[in-house]
Order: C-alpha cells, then sequence, then structure tokens
C-alpha cells in the first residue's frame, strides 16, 4: 500500500496519535471519579431521607475484616473502574462478563 507520507510524518502523526489517547484516558478517568462522587452523594441523600447515620449504614454495608488494608487515597484498583468503561485496545469497548 504505497503513501505519500515521509517517515517524519508518520511518526508525528503516531505521536499526536498517542497524546489524544493520554489525554482521553485522562479525561475518562476524572469522569469515572466524578461519577463515583455522584453516587456517593445519591446514597448520602438516600441515607439521611431514611433519617439514619451514614457512618452507621456504610459500617454495615462494609464491614472491616482483620488483615485487610484499606486502598490508600486515590489508588486505583484494576477492578475498580468498570468493565464497560476500559477500553480494550482495539477501542472497542469491553462487555460486562
Amino acid at each position: 500500500m504505497p503513501t505519500d507520507q515521509s517517515l517524519d510524518e508518520i511518526r508525528t502523526q503516531l505521536d499526536e496519535l498517542e497524546q489524544a489517547k493520554v489525554e482521553l484516558e485522562r479525561q475518562l478517568h476524572e469522569r469515572w471519579k466524578a461519577q463515583k462522587r455522584e453516587l456517593a452523594q445519591q446514597i448520602r441523600e438516600m441515607i439521611d431521607a431514611q433519617g439514619y447515620d451514614a457512618e452507621e449504614i456504610m459500617a454495615l454495608v462494609l464491614p472491616r475484616r482483620r488483615g485487610r488494608k484499606a486502598p490508600s487515597q486515590g489508588a486505583i484498583r484494576p477492578t475498580s473502574i468498570p468493565k464497560t468503561l476500559i477500553m480494550s485496545t482495539s477501542g472497542v469497548r469491553c462487555r460486562p462478563g
């Protein structure tokens, strides 16, 4: 497949695409974090509407286990991001499995 582009032009395009990919991944992660905050706020509102203390309810939802360390603030666990938000290397969305 012949092309009129030089190697440098192709490399430049690849660099631009990589930069665009990095920026899109950053935007995806920021949106994911915003959706988590929105969900947390909805849960707090549900708990408050029922007249309960959010900390007490969350202690029931997420009981502490011995030997389990809480992830550091802002840490991303591989399973934290929903599969529907993770894109495969081919650019096709993964389906929940």
